[in-house]
């Protein structure tokens, strides 16, 4: 990161116990983004409530720190942000939180081993954030995602490219003869709510290189909500998608579920009407050895996951 136009001032500030100072800094991120942080700070103990706010602050710079881990790119995006944050030193240890908002905008992300857009969007907006250390906390007033684009492709060798987003080491350690310990029954989630999660005019492109000829579908005009989204052990969250496959033929998914929880809980229904079986030959053809000349499809499932049970 480039840093232009540098201006950090203070006031009061002292190693005295208990006594406060105010700071005042203001500053350019790669001549495009902005940051700016106001507030009072207590040196000893530490204490601090600041107003910070970031303005298209760019992404690309920080990819070194996860590059080597990831095969994917990113090539473009900022962070724009805009709260309070707070941190202290008291009896407890040390504590810190940030209320506010957050906004990912204009992302993408390539596949490297592919050589294609892998994930991008128009904006990503998180608002209502409240998030504290102790007790560990995370709440979300609402995520709004915007204008997104998602690529899932089955290589020639019939991989599928989210499994290789993770680079995995050359060499796996070898295993170590281990003793059986009893495993705990309830594993610790974090604590997390996010009061609403919507989705608008998003689209899929989905690619099988693995079958020949290729197959490739969009599922487009994706949008829908997700409501009361908890880790609670009791709470369920109410799902509902819709969009349309291949242009032509209406998807919806209706569930309910809380995939944050420690034991996960699904209730699905999604319907597909009018799929042109057309499209399919390249599947027919290598299975059972015919092309289709004209069809259609209509679907109708339904998944639930209760107790580790799944029923289909």
């Amino acid at each position: 990161q480039v840093i232009d136009g540098f201006n950090l001032t203070g006031e009061n500030l002292s190693s005295e116990p208990n006594k406060k100072g105010t700071i005042s800094l203001k500053t350019k991120v790669n001549q495009k983004g902005s940051l700016k942080v106001d507030g009072s700070v207590q040196i000893y103990p530490l204490q601090a409530n600041l107003k910070i706010e970031t303005l298209a602050i760019p992404l690309v710079p920080l990819q070194p720190y996860f590059g080597d881990q990831l095969n994917i790119a990113l090539t473009r995006g900022q962070v724009s942000s805009k709260g309070d944050v707070t941190a202290e030193i008291g009896k407890q240890g040390f504590n810190a939180g940030y209320k506010g908002s957050l906004t990912l905008g204009d992302l993408l992300t390539v596949d490297k081993l592919n050589n294609a857009d892998f994930l991008k969007w128009r904006s990503l907006f998180l608002g209502g954030i409240d998030f504290r250390l102790q007790p560990l906390a995370v709440n979300v007033g609402e995520i709004a995602l915007a204008d997104f684009y998602s690529r899932l492709i089955i290589d020639p060798s019939g991989k599928l490219n989210v499994a290789s987003i993770v680079k995995r080491p050359q060499e796996e350690p070898k295993a170590e003869a281990k003793v059986d310990k009893p495993v705990a029954s309830d594993k610790p989630v974090l604590p997390i709510k996010i009061a609403k999660i919507t989705l608008q005019n998003g689209t899929v492109n989905f690619s099988d290189l693995f079958v020949k000829p290729n197959y490739t579908v969009n599922i487009a005009k994706l949008g829908g909500r997700v409501t009361g989204l908890s880790s609670a052990a009791d709470s369920v969250a109410d799902m509902e998608l819709r969009g349309t496959y291949a242009n032509t033929a209406p998807v919806q998914i209706l569930a309910k579920l809380n995939p944050l929880a420690a034991k996960s809980y699904l209730d699905l229904k999604a319907d597909i009407t009018g799929v042109d079986l057309v499209g399919f030959s390249p599947y027919s053809g290598k299975y059972a050895g015919y092309n289709i000349d004209k069809g259609k499809l209509s679907l109708n499932v339904a998944y639930k996951l209760e107790n580790n049970q799944l029923s289909a």
